[in-house]
């Protein structure tokens, strides 16, 4: 049996709100995404899958009933988390550490601790690292130009940011 790696999975979505009475879930995509059997969601960094009952809606916002929730309450629990898809099944570019960075360790050789990975996005051109430093968004470009090295084992991200990115 295969287990299931969270690096095979990108983020695709997220859970919005709760729809209706009996549990369905909102989900909203930045992307067209075809759902099937199973919907993937980020639990404690690790994807959970959930047998699709029903679906409506179009390919970036979608109606979704999983077994097993059936009420509000149930439901509760999955707004706002991350919708995954297997990084086999998308048509997207990614590279494999938009996936395993995040609340890794930001460290800049020159400025020192700048915080945890909050979310990685995919833009057209780049990947961006989000981060709060100093109580302020920061936005990092995820460009080999930056980064030294990623040490997957500490969770850590020695970084060599040119001077003046942080004011941006």
């Amino acid at each position: 049996m295969k287990s299931i790696n969270r690096k095979d999975f990108i983020i695709a979505g997220v859970v919005e709100k709760i729809h209706g009475t009996k549990g369905g879930l909102r989900l909203s995509f930045d992307q067209k995404i075809k759902i099937k059997e199973w919907v993937f969601f980020e639990f404690h960094q690790k994807p959970v899958p959930f047998f699709v009952e029903s679906i409506s809606g179009n390919d970036v916002d979608l109606i979704v009933q999983v077994k097993g929730i059936s009420t509000p309450k149930e439901a509760q629990r999955f707004v706002g988390k991350t919708v995954l898809v297997p990084s086999s099944k998308t048509k997207r570019k990614t590279r494999t550490t938009d996936l395993s960075i995040i609340d890794y360790l930001l460290i800049d050789e020159n400025i020192g601790e700048l915080g945890r990975v909050e979310d990685v996005e995919e833009l057209p051109q780049q990947l961006i690292i989000r981060t709060t430093f100093k109580g302020k968004e920061l936005l990092i470009p995820a460009v080999d130009e930056f980064i030294i090295e990623i040490n997957e084992k500490k969770k850590i991200i020695h970084l060599n940011l040119p001077e003046g990115i942080l004011e941006l």
